[in-house]
């Protein structure tokens, strides 16, 4: 990208030396030297791990980058010349931006059409920036915020409990930038406050769950505590749900480094080598059923792949191993979905006939039939459960255990007859086994976003 290339370059000049010699001198440099500097000594006997403790200039670089980009930036400056004008309505940038900005909009709808995500609401924030920045001006009127040297508007992060005193840490938070233009915290604040004021009443306030990536977790605990401030009824109302990242056996994705996989990319490589997996298990599929099938396998295989895992676990996506018919996997349940179905058809039973009966529990005594069953009627407290802990993965453990206890109790045919079984009664009371494992994992699948195949 053309600002990294630009803040390589200026890393070589002499004022990149004078500001590093500053930053070294500095409370926040010093701090992060003095760190750097404990961890190698604390890794002496251990060479090999001090390679991965940055140099003094590696943490500069990392650190300055942002000043930099405000400061020396010819890049940045233009950048935020433009911010200053789009916030004051220059018909020009803002023609720019609008259609910039329905690029932006038609992009996602492509994407979500694809992965199966739909929205009830869009909110943009330049609907909203606003009125952060106003609440802002208003809580500096009331002595709930301060303003710098420079103008900027800040909070104290001692005072609002994020820091202790005497950490070394930067104490002020700038939330509204020294020309008026806001930053990302302006617009959360604005943003939350006004979905509180848009989905509470006076008496009860909404819970606002925040699904973002574990990189910006200080960033929550800051906006959390300066929101209990502006409104003190809110306090306990917000939760972040914190996402490790997902990482590819390329590395990491980074997008301002240029480094993000394409999520329209990812999905198609996935379906393509869904459908040569599907073709050689399936021959005697045709091009177009193939693709179909490759198209639901391919999709589970990712979603249940990174959703199988805990939310705050950083993982290493693996294509082939997503795309696996046995283990844990989106495609060995799609399987097992699908098998229940076709274990009516071979029965030759219309599903959608088939009713529950009194004595459907009394049928079925065998330590196979008890253990599915337990695993059914666990089912539901797991989704209680997931929700509660808003973790999906507690879904994923739950259908895949229901799977794992159908497929052992239907292994053994000689035991448990289902399609060729004489007795009426006890053949009706497997069949409606059958049923509610199939709805289980379909049911489970779906709150993943999953959609199932009725046969493979």
């Amino acid at each position: 990208m053309a600002l990294g290339k630009e803040y390589s370059e200026w890393l070589k000049t002499e004022t990149a030396q004078v500001e590093f010699e500053k930053w070294k001198a500095s409370s926040s440099g010093k701090r992060i030297v003095e760190k750097n500097e404990k961890e190698r000594k604390r890794l002496e006997k251990e060479p090999e791990k001090q390679s991965k403790v940055p140099s003094d200039f590696d943490a500069f670089k990392s650190e300055y980058k942002d000043y930099y980009t405000n400061k020396f930036s010819p890049l940045g400056i233009e950048c935020n010349q433009m911010l200053v004008a789009w916030e004051n309505n220059d018909p020009e940038v803002r023609a720019l931006w609008t259609k910039m900005n329905q690029w932006v909009f038609d992009g996602f709808k492509q994407t979500y059409d694809l992965y199966g995500i739909a929205h009830d609401v869009w909110e943009k924030e330049s609907e909203i920036y606003e009125y952060g920045r106003d609440i802002i001006i208003k809580a500096f009127d009331a002595g709930l915020v301060e303003r710098l040297q420079d103008g900027a508007y800040a909070v104290d992060l001692v005072d609002i409990g994020v820091l202790k005193k005497g950490s070394g840490e930067e104490r002020k938070k700038v939330i509204l930038r020294s020309n008026g233009t806001s930053v990302y915290m302006t617009q959360d604040i604005g943003t939350a406050l006004t979905r509180m004021r848009k989905y509470g009443n006076e008496k009860d306030l909404p819970q606002m769950i925040y699904v973002v990536a574990s990189e910006q977790d200080r960033h929550f605990q800051i906006l959390f505590k300066i929101l209990e401030q502006l409104e003190p009824r809110s306090k306990g109302k917000y939760f972040h749900r914190s996402y490790g990242m997902v990482l590819l056996p390329s590395g990491r994705m980074k997008s301002r480094e240029g480094t993000v996989v394409d999520a329209d990319d990812l999905a198609l490589q996935l379906g393509n080598l869904a459908f040569e997996v599907t073709m050689q298990k399936w021959p005697e599929l045709s091009e177009s059923e193939g693709r179909f099938r490759a198209e639901k396998i391919g999709m589970a295989a990712l979603k249940f792949y990174i959703l199988s895992f805990g939310p705050e676990t950083s993982i290493t996506f693996d294509p082939t191993k997503s795309l696996q018919f046995s283990g844990k996997s989106g495609p060995y349940l799609l399987y097992q979905y699908a098998r229940t179905r076709s274990i009516f058809k071979k029965a030759g039973v219309d599903i959608n006939t088939i009713k529950y009966t009194t004595d459907f529990f009394a049928q079925l005594n065998t330590e196979e039939e008890s253990d599915l069953l337990r695993t059914l009627y666990q089912f539901p407290k797991d989704v209680q459960f997931a929700c509660e802990t808003r973790d999906p993965s507690k879904v994923c453990d739950s259908i895949y255990t229901i799977s794992q206890s159908f497929n052992n109790w239907y292994r053994l045919k000689d035991k448990h007859q289902v399609v060729n079984c004489t007795d009426q009664n006890l053949k009706t009371a497997r069949l409606l086994l059958v049923l509610a494992s199939g709805n289980a994992i379909k049911r489970g699948l779906n709150l993943l976003g999953i959609e199932t195949l009725e046969q493979m």
